[in-house]
């Protein structure tokens, strides 16, 4: 098979093909409410490739030899990554780096490529981490080449004819032959983190393994961006996690007195489950520019006292935010003015205050442009309230 630059270049535009066809899939599966992530990302890759070349062997006037040693170790290129969802703990990927690397001939220093490119599968042990994910790779790759990277050899111009040189590194002993194309197997290990619910960095580091014994064995190190599409909300995992186990039903004891006897009956009311309520503070909303909670909201509060009286070991984080409108200093202020509007609310409605801590996050968090109408901005305005059972996380925010 006749593999040239050519061929190279088609298995990274295939590379990039299968992400387009991943990305035209996850937005079909967005419209369909996905369940499945799939991750699409492009880096670089730096590759641990030792190129020994001997040239330019002479013989000088007081019969002594003299030669040049040139002993090349890294060179790189770009980087392509794909991978999908199978498992909480287990994806597919493929990946592929087109790399660039100089190297000398008879005629000067030329330019080199390879293609290196695969499918994997990622072990990701700690399903529990949102933000930071560790992982272990494992795949099989197609290596190909068009530049030397020999370890034997002779001198060339040797009056003798009987010089040879050899070289060897720490992961290729004895290795003879220069392979330009073969199959390697690769293990590595690599790691993403989330900067946001869609974006991530990953870096990853690879050891690739000719199974065949002839070809070269080299270390691999890639750094990427990511971008995910489907799977689970990372920003609502990480709230739920402060969410305490509010019971789905609670059991009032209702006494019912008849004269001369007293008889208790039991009677079992509804009460919001724990997503519920967080939803329920969420209709607490303000005018704009106000930090006054408007009429309608009342009634609300007067629900979340209710339930929030019967687990007095329970502990609150009132969160207030503002739509997009105005200055980040001005919106961090008034934030925190309706987070304390709705504390002092729930303190006035009989809430125990050492249970509740409220804090302000501005704009941050908006999601209708500053240009929409009051209306339409009115659901930036609002207080999220989240449960906290966190001991370190509750201490910090009193400690603030």
């Amino acid at each position: 098979m006749n593999i040239n630059k050519k061929s190279a270049m088609a298995l990274l535009v295939g590379m990039a093909l299968l992400a387009a066809s991943a990305l035209a899939s996850a937005q079909e599966q967005g419209q369909k409410k996905e369940k499945k992530a799939w991750e699409i990302g492009a880096g670089v890759s730096g590759m641990n490739y030792v190129r020994t070349t001997v040239y330019d062997f002479e013989q000088l006037s007081n019969g002594e030899y003299r030669f040049k040693l040139e002993d090349k170790h890294l060179y790189g290129g770009p980087n392509l990554y794909v991978a999908r969802e199978l498992t909480p703990w287990l994806y597919v990927d493929a990946q592929g780096t087109f790399g660039i690397a100089r190297y000398r001939t008879d005629n000067g220093d030329k330019m080199g490529y390879s293609i290196l490119v695969g499918p994997g599968l990622q072990f990701r042990p700690f399903t529990k981490s949102d933000w930071i994910v560790p992982y272990a790779r494992v795949g099989i790759n197609y290596f190909w080449k068009n530049f030397d990277a020999v370890y034997i050899g002779k001198f060339k111009n040797d009056p003798t004819g009987q010089a040879k040189w050899e070289a060897e590194d720490e992961w290729n002993k004895s290795l003879s032959e220069d392979k330009d194309r073969y199959i390697p197997v690769t293990a590595g290990l690599g790691v993403i983190g989330w900067v946001s619910n869609r974006i991530g960095i990953g870096i990853q580091a690879d050891y690739n393994y000719d199974l065949g014994g002839k070809g070269k064995n080299f270390a691999q190190g890639t750094a990427r961006l990511i971008y995910r599409f489907g799977g689970k909300d990372k920003r609502r995992a990480t709230a739920e996690k402060y969410y305490a186990g509010i019971p789905e039903k609670i059991q009032y004891v209702e006494k019912i007195v008849e004269k001369p006897v007293e008889v208790e009956k039991i009677v079992e009311k509804e009460i919001p489950s724990k997503e519920l309520l967080a939803e329920i503070v969420q209709n607490v909303n303000f005018d704009f520019d106000k930090d006054i909670i408007t009429s309608e909201s009342a009634a609300v509060l007067d629900t979340v006292a209710d339930v929030i009286s019967h687990y007095p070991k329970a502990r609150f984080l009132i969160a207030g935010y503002t739509d997009a409108r105005g200055t980040e200093s001005y919106n961090e202020d008034l934030s925190i003015r309706r987070a304390k509007a709705v504390y002092q609310a729930l303190v006035d409605r009989g809430v125990n205050e050492s249970q509740l801590v409220y804090r302000g996050f501005g704009k941050r968090n908006s999601l209708v442009p500053y240009k929409a109408s009051h209306a339409e901005r009115r659901g930036d305005r609002k207080v999220v309230l989240e449960v906290v059972t966190d001991d370190m996380f509750w201490n910090f925010l009193k400690s603030r």
